[in-house]
């Protein structure tokens, strides 16, 4: 079992395992679910677990993390407080072990605090798991909560009050927190903040939807003394930004997308630092082919691009790349939402010379729709489906590189 752990995000919980957990399924064979896609032997694809939904179940899982031998995630909907007619969308803390079995740590919607989980919203640090609930439309900037969970309980522990950005995609970087805000700042283009587990929160960089770029996008990664991450919009020519920052503060555009005419832009999730690069994600943009359906970039420090991988064939290559890159065993990683042999969506690896490999095509009921969240962790991959699946309301899925 995993250790005291945290959860929340527009929220802030620290999740305490210990006398919470409560089983809610039976793990799942994973033979039940195979496939036809010829790459499924050689990369061991398996579903890990199959989302059944409320009132015993989550469904939606989104966030997900590994920590000490367990995958720990979120669900947006689901769990036993979830009711349509009173618009309380659930939502769960769940656990997984290696072997699919399930216990749901937490169930969102009960009482004052009604909402569910954050997009993307899980993070570790100091042996605990960290996120944020967010009572209402982060765009609206509207209170959020620290929590503490235990016994079943949140306790709150800091108050984000509605003028504030709230941080999100947070990481622990040398024992340090970081997290991008979206929305909210002093310009409300978002934020880059440093914040401890308490709540406290300082700003490092307030984006001002100018040349550094807006709605900062997943969390950073450090090079030496610099935080290097991706704003998905804003920039000089408005397709988002790669962006330096210094521990002090002092911000350089690295690169600046552009929305016009060919090429891609608006970048999104975390950067991967490889060989010298960063790469990332693209969401949209059309190349001189006429695709819009994404890319895979490259990067220098010194601000020297290169589109890897643009997708131009769904059936072959996938389409809208989706979430972050993962970096293992020499080659880059990650999912597409849609396309690959059944239109439901892949699982891909690219070598940093571009060249991709197809290693998963879902299949919608079989195993899922609309991959997410890839990590990595003991020599496998593991990820989320948010839709479809055995059980009609997503999945966890695993599969060797």
């Amino acid at each position: 079992m995993f250790k005291p752990a945290t959860v929340a995000y527009p929220v802030l919980l620290c999740l305490a395992f210990a006398g919470c957990a409560r089983n809610t399924a039976m793990p799942v064979d994973p033979a039940q679910f195979a496939s036809t896609d010829r790459t499924d032997a050689a990369h061991d694809f398996r579903v890990l677990h199959a989302f059944a939904g409320a009132p015993k179940d989550g469904a939606g899982p989104d966030s997900l993390i590994y920590a000490d031998g367990e995958l720990i995630g979120t669900t947006v909907n689901g769990g036993k407080y979830q009711n349509i007619k009173a618009h309380r969308a659930g939502g769960t803390i769940f656990q997984l072990s290696p072997d699919g079995s399930e216990s749901l740590l937490y169930d969102f919607g009960s009482g004052k605090q009604n909402d569910p989980p954050f997009d993307n919203s899980l993070f570790s640090a100091d042996g605990n798991i960290y996120g944020v609930d967010a009572s209402e439309n982060l765009k609206t900037q509207n209170t959020a909560y620290l929590y503490r969970l235990s016994k079943n309980a949140l306790v709150q522990l800091h108050e984000f009050k509605t003028a504030a950005a709230i941080p999100l995609n947070v990481t622990d970087i040398g024992g340090v927190l970081y997290g991008s805000a979206p929305y909210g700042g002093k310009h409300n283009c978002g934020e880059l903040d440093k914040l401890s587990t308490s709540g406290m929160v300082k700003i490092v960089h307030a984006f001002t939807c100018s040349s550094d770029g807006a709605q900062p996008s997943g969390p950073v990664v450090r090079i030496g003394s610099t935080l290097y991450g991706a704003a998905s919009m804003g920039g000089p020519s408005g397709g988002g930004t790669v962006y330096a920052v210094t521990a002090a503060g002092a911000e350089r555009t690295v690169y600046a997308f552009s929305d016009a005419g060919s090429g891609y832009s608006h970048p999104r999730g975390a950067l991967v630092d490889a060989a010298g690069r960063l790469y990332g994600v693209l969401g949209y943009g059309e190349a001189s082919g006429g695709s819009a359906q994404g890319a895979i970039f490259s990067v220098t420090r010194g601000g020297s691009y290169a589109t890897l991988l643009p997708f131009t064939d769904a059936a072959t290559q996938g389409s809208f790349p989706s979430g972050s890159l993962v970096y293992a065993q020499g080659k880059l990683y990650g999912t597409t939402l849609e396309g690959g042999t059944y239109g439901y969506g892949t699982v891909f690896s690219l070598t940093l010379s571009g060249k991709e490999t197809l290693l998963h095509s879902f299949n919608k009921n079989v195993d899922g729709y609309n991959p997410d969240q890839l990590i990595y962790a003991n020599g496998r991959l593991y990820g989320v489906t948010q839709n479809f699946g055995p059980k009609g309301h997503g999945t966890i899925f695993t599969l060797k590189p």
